[in-house]
């Protein structure tokens, strides 16, 4: 493999793309959202070609937090400038690239359940808290309310990001993918 191919699927490489494109997507939002879409796509096609991640290890947790943020959004916890029911654009791009993280730069949380909470409980809404100081989000209730729902609400499903990502995955693997594949893989 070239220099430049393990660079790509480097866990470092993993981070600093993952935190570009939350500034890109944050910062950015609409009016960058088509630079970063493509840059993403581009990203996790390179991930997947080069078997370091399965396309499902990317989707499954990124439709979890992509219905969590619209159920969010759907209830007025979220407030978005150019959304009414759907988080924007950019925020769904940005589940997806989050996603490659969990196999990735972000995969020694995903060992102990108790670390994946803490981290929830904290790093999560903390990247929501500076998207409202960015403008990028509002909330529909006061910053301490949003903060303590948050923090609750993804002590419990950050955990089960890196669960859909790692053990629901070889299931599927184990049962579905088998009956329309010809070939095996043991690459989870």
């Amino acid at each position: 493999m070239s220099i430049i191919k393990r660079l790509l699927i480097s866990k470092p490489f993993n981070f600093m793309a993952n935190n570009l494109i939350w500034v890109g997507c944050v910062i950015g939002r609409e009016e960058y959202v088509w630079i970063v879409a493509p840059l993403v796509i581009i990203y996790i096609s390179i991930l997947v070609v080069n078997s370091s991640i399965r396309i499902e290890q990317v989707f499954i947790p990124a439709f979890i937090g992509i219905t969590i943020d619209s159920l969010l959004t759907l209830v007025g916890v979220y407030q978005f400038a150019n959304a009414n029911i759907l988080p924007p654009l950019w925020l769904l791009i940005l589940w997806i690239a989050f996603a490659s993280s969990l196999t990735s730069s972000l995969s020694f949380l995903g060992r102990r359940k108790i670390v994946a909470s803490i981290f929830g409980a904290v790093g999560v809404p903390i990247n929501y808290l500076a998207g409202a100081g960015l403008d990028a989000v509002s909330f529909g209730h006061s910053y301490f309310i949003t903060a303590i729902g948050l923090c609750a609400l993804w002590a419990a499903c950050l955990p089960l990001l890196f669960y859909a990502t790692q053990v629901q995955v070889a299931k599927i693997r184990g049962s579905l993918w088998d009956k329309w594949s010809k070939t095996k893989s043991t690459n989870y």
